[in-house]
């Protein structure tokens, strides 16, 4: 009897942890506008394992390009408070005061600015080759919040900068 109910305890846990179904993002975003589609690309994946939601990964080389996303699915969006951490910070008016609408990365290597309530424009500068670097790969990520109702959604999207690479992002 200990045998079978040990069996079956073991096919109920497997189905349990195998039978998760692919998540949306919460947050959904649309591409407006990419000014340099050999050199910016964003994608929308799956993570593993599936039961993670899919989220938004920007990849970029070193040059320059400009791309901008709306969120389809809230018509407000916000970036989350930046922690101790964080490579971000906030971007700063020509009157010289902090723009909490912006967050810049990589010392003003790029940045991404709110735009009307729920579009992202990403900004990507060209940055030099370093010759003393085989492989340059920088990461980053920007967390993107939504009210809804009675909860917060939050989004991911994830930046990848190849800065040695001249050839187009495939």
């Amino acid at each position: 009897m200990k045998k079978y109910f040990v069996l079956i305890l073991s096919i109920i846990l497997v189905t349990t942890l195998c039978g998760c179904e692919e998540e949306d993002s919460p947050l959904l975003f649309t591409t407006i506008e990419n000014t340099s589609p050999q050199n910016v690309k964003i994608d929308y994946y799956s993570p593993d394992p599936s039961c993670v939601p899919r989220s938004y990964t920007i990849t970029t080389n070193r040059f320059a390009g400009e791309l901008t996303i709306k969120c389809s699915n809230s018509p407000s969006i916000y970036f989350a408070e930046i922690g101790d951490n964080s490579r971000a910070k906030y971007g700063v008016t020509s009157s010289g005061e902090v723009d909490i609408n912006t967050l810049v990365f990589d010392d003003g290597n790029w940045f991404v600015s709110l735009i009307d309530n729920n579009h992202l424009k990403f900004v990507f500068r060209e940055t030099p080759v370093n010759p003393d670097l085989d492989f340059v790969m920088e990461n980053d990520y920007v967390k993107i919040c939504a009210k809804s109702k009675d909860k917060i959604l939050e989004t991911n999207i994830s930046v990848w900068r190849q800065l040695n690479l001249d050839e187009p992002i495939n």
